[in-house]
């Protein structure tokens, strides 16, 4: 070929392939990359671990220097302590119980309280996801109750164990409701020895008052027949609290004849008792529940019976009469809130 230019003659060319291109590293950058996002996720993944571990070592420190503080008696130390360790970690309630202690220490029961109320909150606002919660949170109701108990308020205390039946029902709550129980009866029996026996006395009774039943023997002379004849102590109006019924009997004497002599009719009475901010309180009296006659073979007979979920209280009073002639009588009362009602149709 010849330059067009010139016209020299050329020759041919041979036209090279185009150089290689040498590879990218692209590889090598993945590598890199994916070694750094395996370190980044390493260091997401570990970190809560490590100061999971680290919050409970902290955690178990303020509970140890707390117990040490209360063996001490050094209780200001200790709430100090506990407060600690209930913001290091505010679901364990092992703390909660044990800052509770330390405020009783300190004479402080309104703190306590307070303390453990938070813990049950805890509880009950957890209920769906119990598993974040760590403790026993019977504990905590059963210690909140316990106060509850010692300062009488017997019915925030049932209020507490109801909670529990609700929250933890696996849990065997009815020893507890038993002491309770067994508390509130020993108020009212404390109330009638220091109470109602000086201010009434007792009739005199062939068997105890609690057994509900007398039997007056001299008709003649109605002074055995005066007094308190019957107790019934017993949940009457289905609140869970215990109730006492005391029947009591008076002596209306009368004059008879051309006012030579005196006679007696014996009546009773019907008083209501319950439990109000830890005391023995009178809620209702009913009058003339039942009537003896004077010169009378009688009895008052008192039962306390359910018919399904209703209570009911039974007052008999019968009398055989030196003139051959007998009667008796039945009135049944229901307790409703905090008032005898008559019933009819027994």
């Amino acid at each position: 070929k010849s330059c067009r230019y010139c016209g020299q003659q050329q020759e041919d060319l041979i036209i090279a392939p185009p150089p290689e291109k040498k590879p990218k590293k692209t590889l090598k950058i993945i590598l890199i990359a994916a070694a750094f996002l395996i370190v980044i996720l390493a260091a997401v993944l570990i970190t809560p671990f490590c100061m999971q571990k680290f919050n409970q070592k902290q955690y178990d420190m303020k509970i140890a220097a707390g117990q040490r503080y209360l063996d001490e008696m050094d209780y200001e130390q200790a709430v100090i302590a506990y407060q600690a360790a209930i913001k290091i970690d505010p679901r364990n309630l092992e703390a909660y119980i044990e800052l509770s202690d330390a405020y009783l220490g300190l004479d402080d029961s309104e703190s306590a309280v307070r303390v453990l109320e938070r813990a049950v909150d805890i509880v009950t606002s957890g209920y769906e996801d119990r598993e974040d919660i760590i403790g026993d949170s019977g504990a905590v109701i059963t210690k909140l109750a316990e106060i509850r108990m010692e300062d009488k308020d017997f019915s925030e205390a049932r209020d507490l164990y109801e909670i529990g039946k609700k929250y933890l029902p696996e849990r065997d709550w009815e020893s507890e409701e038993e002491t309770l129980t067994e508390n509130e009866r020993e108020l009212y029996q404390k109330y009638i020895v220091e109470t109602l026996i000086p201010a009434y006395g007792t009739a005199k009774l062939d068997k105890s008052i609690y057994d509900s039943y007398v039997w007056q023997e001299n008709m003649w002379d109605p002074s055995p027949f005066t007094g308190i004849v019957s107790i019934v102590i017993d949940d009457l109006n289905k609140d869970s609290s215990l109730d006492m019924a005391v029947i009591i009997s008076r002596a209306d004497e009368k004059t008879g004849g051309d006012g030579t002599y005196t006679y007696s009719d014996k009546s009773f009475d019907l008083f209501l008792y319950q439990l109000e901010h830890g005391a023995v309180a009178e809620k209702h009296i009913l009058k003339d529940v039942g009537t003896l006659e004077d010169q009378c073979f009688g009895y008052i007979a008192v039962m306390n019976y359910t018919n399904g979920d209703d209570r009911y209280l039974c007052i008999k009073t019968g009398a055989d009469t030196n003139m051959e002639y007998a009667y008796s009588e039945i009135r049944v009362y229901q307790v409703i809130g905090s008032r005898f009602q008559l019933q009819t149709g027994f």
